[in-house]
């Protein structure tokens, strides 16, 4: 039961929550994400490019994970880049996404930000939906800081890169034709 609702969920995500929107007119195409693990939080900032050939209002579904080793999603923000004007969400009942209507026109960044208390040595951000849109992301940038004396076991997703800066240990990835099969989580 569970399975199937997040594909629902995943499709309506995908389709915008209107199935006459086609993916030519408004599609999803980068995404440039800065996660930090600090006071046993996983935080989350992301900037995410839509693109549209018309100017139109989208619904948006964005996925949490909800497995019982993370928190209901708290400190929840949208809004679109270039304004600064905040975007009216609803959040499911049951925490699993949250869902907006959004003014795409042309590449039109939205940044969305939210926290989850960790109840485990484990994080998790929901990757995978990028595959319901049938085309890779044309370029994703990730970045993931930790304080230096912070160990990390595994990562889903092996860094390309690790930095110190400022007393922080900086991680950082880059890919382009992004099309992932599996979620970005770490293990600490």
């Amino acid at each position: 039961m569970i399975k199937s609702l997040q594909i629902l969920l995943i499709l309506l995500f995908v389709l915008g929550g209107n199935i006459c929107y086609s993916q030519e007119t408004f599609s999803f195409e980068k995404e440039d994400i800065t996660f930090e693990l600090k006071d046993k939080r996983f935080i989350i900032q992301g900037l995410y490019y839509f693109n549209s050939e018309t100017e139109k209002m989208y619904s948006i579904l964005y996925p949490f994970p909800t497995e019982s080793i993370y928190s209901s999603p708290s400190k929840i923000n949208v809004k679109y880049l270039d304004s600064g004007e905040s975007i009216i969400y609803k959040k499911k009942r049951d925490s699993s996404s949250i869902v907006f209507k959004a003014l795409i026109k042309k590449e039109n960044p939205i940044m969305i930000s939210y926290q989850q208390q960790l109840k485990s040595n484990k994080a998790k951000y929901i990757l995978k939906s990028t595959n319901y849109w049938n085309k890779p992301l044309e370029r994703v940038n990730y970045k993931l800081i930790t304080e230096l004396d912070f160990v990390i076991n595994n990562f889903s997703i092996p860094p390309d890169k690790e930095i110190i800066l400022e007393n922080k240990k900086i991680y950082l990835w880059q890919r382009e034709n992004f099309m992932p099969t599996k979620d970005f989580e770490i293990e600490f």
